[in-house]
């Protein structure tokens, strides 16, 4: 089943040939380089302060062009896991799908306007800015760059709409089998990944005193770094937790309505004697469904997505050590 389109999938959210990528790769990092060779020469271009400078813009928009197809391909994905859970068939699901968003092709590009417009008066208002080479490039670079994250920002708030829509109808979810949930687990994980890839992109082409570690200042701004792709990791996943909470909680309470019953009968029976071999398994059975309820996880990730993110959030301090 199709989404509906936006422009974001036209463009970005589409898979470009390797040879377009290669082609806006050398295309960026050309004009990145001619700049640099115009202000500062050859031989000082490479120094270690300058290059990074230079070519960080370019870095991150090519970052943002190879994650942005990645990422809109999890959105098709999750629908698509969690369409059979749902009643609807697939004509009703795509009218729901297509009801439920309120975009249009001007509210992308005016997202696409304001990053644009943030970006320009970042470097604007800097007191260092001149209208010289150097300024007009990063004036047109960080322009770029705000521009392509407002527009990634916009449609995934769409993204997050359409499977709130899915979560709120009525599922019919298989507390032992999980896996058509999972996929949102990993939906959660790209999206912490890519932040992370983003800031580490960031950060590998900014020159920092060797000392920063011993610094107060570097911790309160890496600590909540640190702990940002966690959020975003747990945020994307909490509304398939809670449905998978409540209907583990439901199944509980159907569970445990009959458990004091078949003790009382089973403690009855024992007390006059008569046999209670199949009331006993019975109990066993109730009592082993029961704690094994209570062991299901309600979040929709596995050991290995865990242990990817822990280990992720330290790849922007390996950046900086670089």
């Amino acid at each position: 089943m199709n989404l509906p389109q936006t422009e974001f999938d036209k463009w970005l959210g589409r898979s470009w040939p390797t040879t377009t990528i290669a082609a806006v790769g050398l295309l960026l990092y050309g004009v990145a380089f001619l700049v640099g060779y115009l202000v500062y020469g050859l031989p000082d271009l490479f120094s270690d302060g300058v290059w990074r400078a230079i070519f960080r813009a370019p870095s991150i928009i090519l970052f943002v062009l190879l994650v942005a197809p990645r990422l809109n391909q999890t959105e098709a994905e999750v629908v698509k896991a969690l369409s059979p859970l749902t009643t609807l068939d697939q004509r009703q699901l795509a009218k729901l799908l297509r009801d439920s968003t309120t975009n249009k092709p001007l509210y992308e590009w005016a997202s696409v306007g304001v990053g644009l417009v943030v970006g320009s008066l970042i470097v604007l208002v800097n007191a260092d800015f001149s209208w010289s080479w150097l300024g007009i490039y990063s004036l047109v670079s960080t322009a770029v760059i705000g521009g392509l994250l407002a527009w990634i920002i916009y449609v995934s708030m769409l993204s997050v709409d359409f499977t709130a829509v899915l979560l709120k109808q009525p599922l019919r979810v298989n507390l032992f089998d999980l896996s058509p949930l999972i996929v949102v687990g990993r939906q959660s994980l790209l999206l912490a990944l890519a932040f992370v890839g983003g800031i580490a992109v960031s950060l590998l082409f900014v020159t920092v005193d060797r000392t920063f570690g011993q610094r107060l200042d570097f911790w309160l701004f890496y600590v909540p770094l640190l702990l940002m792709p966690i959020a975003i990791f747990f945020f994307n996943m909490y509304p398939t937790h809670r449905l998978i909470a409540a209907a583990r909680k439901a199944e509980l309470v159907k569970v445990r309505r009959h458990i004091p019953e078949l003790s009382q009968q089973l403690l009855d029976r024992l007390d006059s004697g008569e046999k209670v071999d199949k009331l006993s398994t019975t109990v066993a059975a109730v009592l082993a469904y029961e704690q094994r309820l209570r062991q299901i996880s309600t979040w929709p990730y596995d050991t290995g997505m865990l242990r990817a993110l822990l280990v992720s959030v330290f790849f922007p301090l390996a950046a900086l050590l670089l």
